[in-house]
C-alpha cells in the first residue's frame, strides 16, 4: 500500500513515510492510524541503543582518563626531579 504525495499525482511513497499534510486536513481516523504506526514501529529503536551505549563508554573512558591524567602528571614530575637532581650531581 502507498501513500501518494499531495500535488503530484503520479507520485507516490512507502507506506510508513510520512508526507506533508496541511494542518486540519487529516481525519480523526487517519490521525489514529498513524500514530498506532508511529508508535508501533521500532526500527530507529536500535540506533538510539547504540547511541546510549556510546555514550555510557565515552562517559567511562572520560572519567578513568581523568583520573590517569592526574597520576601521570604526578610520575611525569617525579622523573623530571630526579633527572634534574642527577644532571645537577653528575657535573
Amino acid at each position: 500500500m502507498e501513500n501518494r504525495v499531495r500535488g503530484d499525482p503520479g507520485a507516490s511513497r512507502p507506506e510508513g513515510v510520512a508526507t506533508l499534510i496541511e494542518e486540519g486536513s487529516m481525519s480523526e481516523n487517519t490521525k489514529a492510524a498513524f500514530l498506532r504506526r508511529f508508535m508501533e514501529d521500532e526500527s530507529g529503536i536500535s540506533a538510539v541503543e547504540y547511541g546510549l551505549l556510546a555514550a555510557g563508554i565515552a562517559m567511562g573512558l572520560w572519567a578513568f582518563m581523568g583520573n590517569i591524567g592526574g597520576s601521570l602528571a604526578t610520575i611525569f614530575g617525579n622523573i623530571d626531579d630526579d633527572l634534574a637532581t642527577a644532571a645537577g650531581s653528575g657535573t
